[in-house]
């Protein structure tokens, strides 16, 4: 234990010593004028000795009472989850390691997307067909939830394209547009279906680089980029891509936030107003809006050099709302005019879903 102040004045006081107010030490005075009888200095010692006593503990008091005081205060930030990643692209961030060549640890693991008509499980075919044309090997499956609209033609056609239909309820919020009516089905990959780990993602999307690395993420209750072009309300992530491992309780939480939560609308609030604060954070660039395709946005880099280095580092591109393009299934790809300030990339994302959607989905 630190000594006090108080233990010192006590040992210069058993030596019969004077301590003044600039710390040096004399001899008392007292003991010069006249000798002191054993009666008198034993006194004095148990005088000096309680003074002492109760000196250092209103020294400790005031120690306590200030640091309590400093404590209320100024509360302890809360330090945020270890497992969060930078929220775009930073130089230091490095992959992670590649997928070995059989299931780690024995896990099962898949791929899920969800589709309530037989235009999405077409979607869900192509989307699904681009996962294994990047690489994934066989042992990671490919799955989409299905519901009681997708029809059994439709359903067959996944199955002899290597693709998994399960069927699930749809999950349906009463409010809401036409379009996204149906989105909180897609929350069903938080309930144990019968994998460990599940990448999922959204069916309006090209997928441009091979994403298994993010099995070996640590565990966190999800993992997602932030929706970067929602500037205003960040932290906020989107659920266009998400790296969970289900659990029974946390889809129950979900249920009950649904339900009673009056800013929930979509699968996308539910997740920012339960667990904004506790999601794994993955850099930007893993989802990109295809709007930013254009040679005059240059504000969303995500630190990297150029348009076409943030370009040939994204993993997968998100088709939104950009001037007269909306969704590749509404348009007439043929009819398309390319523009100069747009990247051939961008036209050519639209070309290769119509390409695809030709090609593998004979039940539309």
């Amino acid at each position: 234990m630190t000594p006090t102040r108080g233990d010192a004045v006590s040992d210069e006081a058993a030596e019969g010593l004077i301590v003044d107010h600039d710390g040096r030490k004399s001899i008392g005075h007292a003991s010069l004028a006249q000798p002191r009888s054993p009666a008198t200095v034993h006194g004095t010692l148990v005088l000096g000795l309680t003074a002492v006593v109760v000196m250092a503990l209103a020294g400790i008091l005031l120690v306590v009472s200030t640091t309590t005081t400093q404590v209320a205060e100024k509360p302890q930030p809360t330090r945020p989850p270890a497992t969060t990643l930078p929220a775009s692209h930073a130089p230091g961030f490095k992959p992670w390691a590649p997928l070995s060549v059989s299931s780690p640890n024995g896990r099962k693991l898949a791929y899920m997307l969800y589709a309530t008509d037989d235009l999405q499980a077409c979607n869900a075919l192509i989307a699904a067909k681009k996962v294994r044309a990047l690489g994934t090997p066989t042992f990671i499956d490919l799955v989409v939830l299905v519901t009681e609209d997708v029809s059994a033609q439709a359903c067959q056609v996944l199955t002899d394209g290597g693709v998994r239909p399960m069927n699930v309820a749809r999950w349906r919020r009463k409010t809401g547009g036409d379009y996204y009516k149906d989105s909180l089905t897609k929350l069903r990959i938080f309930q144990e279906l019968g994998y460990d780990r599940v990448i999922y993602i959204d069916t309006d999307t090209v997928i441009m680089k091979n994403l298994d690395a993010l099995f070996h993420l640590p565990h966190a209750i999800f993992w997602a980029p932030r929706a970067y072009w929602l500037e205003k309300l960040q932290p906020f992530i989107t659920s266009v891509l998400l790296v969970v491992d289900p659990d029974n309780a946390r889809f129950e939480q979900l249920e009950r936030a649904i339900e009673t939560e009056t800013e929930v609308r979509f699968d996308m609030d539910v997740l920012n107003v339960e667990w904004q604060h506790m999601a794994g954070i993955l850099p930007s660039e893993y989802v990109v809006l295809t709007t930013h395709l254009k040679h005059d946005v240059d504000k969303y880099l995500f630190g990297y050099k150029s348009l076409m280095d943030r370009v040939n580092h994204t993993y997968i591109h998100h088709f939104s709302y950009s001037d007269q393009y909306i969704k590749p299934w509404t348009m007439d790809v043929d009819a398309i005019e390319r523009q100069p300030h747009v990247l051939p990339l961008f036209y050519d994302l639209y070309e290769e879903y119509w390409a695809q959607r030709r090609a593998l989905c004979s039940f539309l």
